[in-house]
Parts: C-alpha cells; sequence; structure tokens
C-alpha cells in the first residue's frame, strides 16, 4: 500500500514541480491517515491485518461526507442468490475515516456491494477481477437507491407475488402485484441485469438487461406480457471447486462433459414443455468465443426438474467458461458425434433406455445390449441399471470379431492402447463379481474382495516361422482400491493402457500393481461382450450384485487428465461444471 501511495505522490510531484513540498507533506499525511483507518478496532472481522488486502478503498456519501461505517460484502461471480449466503469473510464495516479492506477473498471475479445504514444510499461496482497477490485500490461514492415500477398490459389479478434478483448480485426482492403493478425498490443507481420471476399461472419470467436505474428517483416501465419465445443464457465456470486442483483436467481435449440444469438456475416448469435448440460455445478467458460444440440432450427430467446434456469440448482449459444458450423459435437439432468414433469411441452406454434394450450412444450405435431379468434405478446421471446377483447380466449381440460391421469390435489385447470407464454401486463386497467380460479368456473387469478392482487381459503366444513359441502368452491383472469400496456407494472405475503402460483409477486414486503370468491357452475372441456376468459352461457363471452406470469404452488410450475430468464431471457430489445464475454480458 505505501508502494502505490508513493507512486502517487511521484506522479503528482512531476505535474506540480513548484509546488511539490506542500504536496509531499499533504500525501504523506493522507498516507499515515489511511494507514491508522485500516487499523480502526472499529472495523468488522475482515480487516484483520494479516496480510496485504485484496480489495480496499475509501467511500463517501452523495454530499461529500465519509461514508463511516457502512457495510460491505463481496459477491463472487458464482453465488446464487436463490440458495447461497454470503460468507463472513466477504463481508466488512469501513471505518470512521470511510475506509474498508478485505483481506480473505479469493482469485476470481467479484461484485462489491456497500449500503449506509444511516442514509439508505448504496453502491454497487460489477466485474471486478481479484488476483493473488495484488492489491485492487477502489474509492467509489454511495448514492440514492432508486427504484422500478412496473406497469403490467392486462389484468392481473391483486396479491399475485414475485420475486426480483439483480444477476451477479446478492439483492433479492420480494413483490406484489397490485392494482396492475408492482415496485421493485431500493436498488443501487447504475446499470443493472433485473430479471422478475412472478407467481401468477403462467410463471411470467421478465428479463431487462442494461436497465440504467436512476438515484433517488422510480423508473417507469410498461410491460408487455404477450408469449414471448423463451431464450435463456447461463455461462458455466470450468473452475474446479475449491479443494480440488485444475490442472489435473487441464490439456484434455475432444472429452465430453455433462451439463446440469435444475431448478435452482432455470424457471423448469416454463422450461419442460417447451421446444426449442441449445447451443453452447466456449468463452475463453480474453473474451473470444470458440466455435459452436457439438450438444445433445440426454434427458429433460420432469420429475427431478433436471435437464441434462452432453456437450463435447473441444479443449479444456480451467479459467474458461462455457456458454449455455436455449432458444425456443429454433427448431430442435442435436448432435450425432458426441462420442465420435474417429475420437475412438467403441461403445457408449448411459442405461437411460429401460432394462430390456440398452441402447449405444457412440456415433455409430452399433453395440446395443440385450438385458436380461434387470431393473432400472436411479443412476450418477438420470438413470442406471440394477443387476440381482443371480440370474440378471446383459449381452452386446454382435460384439464378436467376425459380427462386427462397424470396423472395429469389442476385442483389445494387451499390445493395443485402449481404455474403459464406468460407475459401479456394489451390493455385497464380500464376495467376488464380475462387472463386465468378453469371455473368460479375452479380458474382464472384476471385483475381488481381498483385492479391489482387478482388470485381467490374456496374451497369446509369439510364435517364430518354424512354429516355436517366441514367448509364452500370459495374462496381465492391474488391481487396486480395496480400500475405497463401500457397499451401496456409487465408484468410479476407469482404466487405460498406452504403449504396453497399464493404469487402473478407482476414483480419483491412480493404481499401477501390476501382475505378469504365464499363460499357454489360446486367447478366444468369439464370446460376445457381457455386462454383469462372466460365463463359462465349465466353471459356471460370476454375476454382479450392485448397479451399473455410464460405461464408456474406447479403442485408444486416455490421459490421466482425461480420465480425471471424467470422474470430476460426472461425480453427482461435485457438479462440475456447475451452472451459475451470472450473465456474462
Amino acid at each position: 500500500m505505501l508502494k502505490g501511495l508513493s507512486n502517487i505522490i511521484l506522479i503528482k510531484m512531476r505535474l506540480v514541480r513548484k509546488y511539490k513540498f506542500i504536496i509531499l507533506i499533504l500525501e504523506f499525511a493522507f498516507a499515515f491517515m489511511f494507514l491508522a483507518s485500516c487499523s480502526d478496532a472499529k472495523t468488522a472481522g475482515n480487516s484483520a491485518e494479516t496480510g496485504s488486502p485484496e480489495l480496499a478503498g475509501v467511500l463517501f456519501l452523495e454530499k461529500g461526507a465519509l461514508a463511516k461505517h457502512a457495510h460491505l460484502q463481496c459477491i463472487p461471480q458464482e453465488f446464487d442468490v436463490f440458495h447461497d449466503t454470503v460468507q463472513d469473510a466477504f463481508k466488512t464495516v469501513s471505518d470512521k475515516n470511510g475506509a474498508y479492506s478485505f483481506h480473505s477473498l479469493t482469485d476470481g471475479i467479484y461484485t462489491l456491494e456497500a449500503f449506509h445504514p444511516e442514509t439508505g444510499e448504496r453502491l454497487l461496482v460489477q466485474k471486478l477481477e481479484l488476483i493473488e497477490g495484488k492489491t485492487l485500490f477502489l474509492d467509489d461514492t454511495l448514492h440514492a437507491p432508486g427504484s422500478v415500477k412496473i406497469y403490467l398490459d392486462h389484468s392481473q389479478e391483486n396479491g399475485v407475488k414475485g420475486r426480483a434478483i439483480v444477476l451477479g448480485t446478492s439483492i433479492l426482492r420480494e413483490l406484489r402485484i397490485l392494482d396492475n403493478c408492482f415496485v421493485v425498490d431500493s436498488l443501487p443507481s447504475g446499470l443493472l441485469h433485473l430479471v422478475v420471476y412472478l407467481d401468477d399461472s403462467d410463471s411470467t419470467v421478465l428479463y431487462y438487461d442494461n436497465l440504467q436505474i436512476p438515484s433517488g428517483t422510480t423508473l417507469i416501465l410498461n410491460e408487455t406480457l404477450e408469449k414471448q419465445p423463451l431464450v435463456l443464457q447461463y455461462p458455466f465456470s470450468m473452475l474446479l471447486p475449491e479443494g480440488l486442483d485444475s490442472s489435473l483436467v487441464v490439456g484434455s481435449s475432444d472429452i465430453p462433459l455433462i451439463l446440469r440444469l435444475d431448478s435452482h438456475t432455470i424457471n423448469f416448469d416454463s422450461l419442460i414443455t417447451l421446444s426449442g435448440r441449445w447451443h453452447v460455445t466456449r468463452i475463453l478467458t480474453d473474451g473470444s468465443r470458440s466455435k459452436e460444440l457439438p450438444i445433445s440432450l440426454h434427458r429433460i427430467d420432469s420429475v427431478a426438474k433436471e435437464v441434462l446434456l452432453w456437450v463435447r469440448i473441444d479443449s479444456l482449459n480451467g479459467n474458461d467458461f462455457l456458454e449455455i444458450v436455449f432458444d425456443e423459435k429454433l427448431e430442435p437439432t442435436f448432435a450425432m458425434d458426441i462420442f465420435p468414433t474417429n475420437r475412438s469411441y467403441s461403445a457408449v452406454w448411459h442405461f437411460d433406455d429401460g432394462p430390456s434394450t440398452i441402447e449405444d450412444s457412440a456415433e455409430k450405435q452399433g453395440h446395443t445390449a440385450v438385458g436380461y431379468n434387470l431393473k432400472e434405478t436411479e443412476g450418477v446421471i438420470g438413470r442406471a441399471l440394477s443387476f440381482n446377483g443371480i440370474d440378471a447380466y446383459a449381452v452386446v449381440d454382435p460384439s464378436r470379431i467376425e459380427d462386427s460391421v462397424l470396423g472395429h469390435s469389442l476385442n483389445f489385447s494387451v499390445s493395443d492402447d485402449f481404455s474403459f470407464s464406468l460407475w459401479v454401486k456394489l451390493e455385497d463386497i464380500e464376495k467376488a463379481q464380475t462387472l463386465f467380460s468378453k469371455g473368460i479368456h479375452n479380458y474382464s473387469l472384476r471385483f475381488v474382495p481381498d483385492s479391489g478392482f482387478v482388470f485381467e487381459m490374456f496374451s497369446e503366444p509369439t510364435m517364430n516361422a518354424d512354429s516355436s513359441v517366441e514367448m509364452a502368452g500370459y495374462r496381465t491383472l492391474c488391481m487396486g482400491g480395496n480400500n475405497l469400496i463401500e457397499k451401496g456407494k456409487w465408484i468410479f472405475v476407469a482404466f487405460t493402457t498406452r504403449n504396453e503402460v497399464q493404469t487402473l483409477f478407482v476414483n480419483d486414486s491412480i493404481f499401477t500393481d501390476l501382475k505378469k503370468i504365464e499363460w499357454n491357452g489360446e486367447r478366444d475372441e468369439g464370446i460376445d461382450f457381457q455386462m454383469g456376468r462372466m460365463f463359462d459352461a465349465t466353471v459356471g457363471s460370476e454375476y454382479l450384485f450392485g448397479s451399473l452406470d455410464e460405461l464408456f469404452i474406447s479403442s485408444g488410450g486416455r490421459t490421466q487428465q482425461w480420465i480425471y475430468a471424467t470422474y470430476f464431471n460426472q461425480n453427482p457430489e461435485i457438479l462440475w461444471p456447475k451452472a451459475s445464475s451470472v450473465t456474462l454480458f
């Protein structure tokens, strides 16, 4: 802070050299006054002297007096006014000299709100970017609040209630229609993005972008409540939630992400009756936009009040935003290449189609599975399938190499690059179970109580020209995660092999415990891919007692960043990226 003040002093000395001595004395007097104000014991908890502040300044009232003991708060960009509360660390009170400071803010974009309890004057400053290690100095003036009175064009029942919010702030005002109009009061003067939700029979939503609120007076508006095509715009921040390292996911490309919208962010009751088109673009840190990204509708759930959309991200950077737009005027259309074959997707099963026919969502959609004795259940994304551990399973037919017309099959060897990911919920952790298999002598993913998850692959012997054995066949086992497995809890499991390096993931933990066992048999590719069962006519079958969701199989190895991003995105407890009610415009 002293450095910033000394720079001010030097500038002013150059401008008014002949008065330099007087100015020098005045500036140092101001400096000491400011430092003293920052240490004023009357300033609230955020003023603790624990380091340089992230945001500081002096506030004035409209007539020039110091705004002493004004209440201030910093609102993070992702703040949801309907469900979030402002943390104490984001609040403070100006001292007797109008000085304030915040010392506990993290990097990000904020809105500064200020209120003077004696005069009622207010201040709102939006889009403040705070950067670690740097202090933003902001002096400003509070002004008398304004209000908006909105007249409706046709009769509305007196007493109808509603709510008004200012996007990007903590401002929430209750309202009621009286004599065909309503008032939104106590608004800070300046340019606002106002949204009004009316609890009428149509669940009317009114949007006012760039509304200029006057100081000390009321703005009069006349509203026409004709049915207008609905256009919704919401950003999704790509920053991981606090406590998670964004570097774990940065660098992923061509990755499908699930986007969740619910009643916390949109007027769902209006949305579910509509038909229109969804658009998604990536907004870079410099404000530029990517081309429109491929998007598809997973489902609209009228019970859970949730919209699930898949979007394929061209490049994932932690500081970017995704902007999702719904336009009722346009015809619905969805991409077929969310899981494209040229990006190595062999099969994708979401398990939202019911227990009998399990559709493949990969681009060529050739690996439909037939279910036997399965039941639907709640999944990590939409619905899932439940396996009873006795006679429930699913078969992908055809998935043998001789049956495939897709240009690829579900056969892989240890020399191939490939990967898979899925979610499983085990209802019994005391017995061995099969999650999926491609025959007892090809590959399988099993749960073994003493080992955790075990992925097993078989290799055939390598022969010399004279038919002698150059290298014996072997089976490879990659295992781990036993200490992470809980009965009745969803667990993420993934595996990738790249350049014959195998890695197993259980949630966000990595396991590279490999065992190679010599084997002289013949690898069998002639058995169809099965979920929930290992079938062998001589040994008997091993079934899954639990549930499966979001099984992805790729004919290419995935990076650690790709797998981490998939885990964080699909995990319903993390909800990343998260939709915000904040507008970017």
